[in-house]
């Protein structure tokens, strides 16, 4: 890679394919928006031009190798963001208990909320809802909702929650 392109591309960005003429396709995190997206870094004798195409563009753009490489890419790194809401009609105790840990063994997660809670994990929604549903009674509620693509916004969370939320739903299901 030559010095002037290896400058154009983050430390963060993963290579997704280089062509044979030397064009090159990253999954990066656009740098006006701080949403996932794919960097197209064409090769010198192109200009070396960098163009952000959003991801949901690039892959209905086409079927080339570049598209088929991130969809590889994908299906080897999927982790999805998953919101997990519950309300628990009286005290459990150490059911409850129980339940906080297999929702904590899912993944990476996040608990400022009293009853919810956001996790990355590469488990499918119906498996949490299954795995979780042993650990609520029957008059319980669960709610399991991908939210790895969704809009978010929040506020009155402290510094760390934010910065926690920031981090992960900027990742969507893309591992930048």
């Amino acid at each position: 890679m030559a010095d002037s392109k290896a400058t154009q591309i983050s430390a963060t960005a993963k290579l997704i394919y280089e062509s044979s003429n030397g064009d090159g396709w990253y999954l990066c995190e656009h740098p006006t928006n701080h949403l996932p997206a794919v960097m197209h870094v064409a090769n010198p004798q192109s200009g070396g031009h960098v163009t952000y195409i959003a991801v949901d563009t690039f892959l209905s753009s086409g079927e080339g190798p570049e598209q088929h490489a991130f969809r590889e890419m994908l299906d080897r790194n999927y982790s999805a963001t998953v919101l997990i809401a519950y309300d628990i009609h009286q005290d459990r105790g150490a059911q409850y208990a129980e339940l906080v840990e297999a929702i904590q063994s899912l993944g990476a997660w996040w608990h400022h909320l009293e009853t919810i809670w956001v996790v990355r994990t590469d488990m499918t929604l119906k498996d949490i809802r299954d795995r979780l549903a042993a650990h609520i009674a029957a008059d319980d509620q669960l709610l399991v909702a991908d939210i790895t693509t969704a809009p978010v916004e929040w506020t009155g969370l402290n510094e760390n929650g934010s910065a926690w939320l920031r981090n992960t739903l900027g990742q969507g299901a893309f591992p930048v």
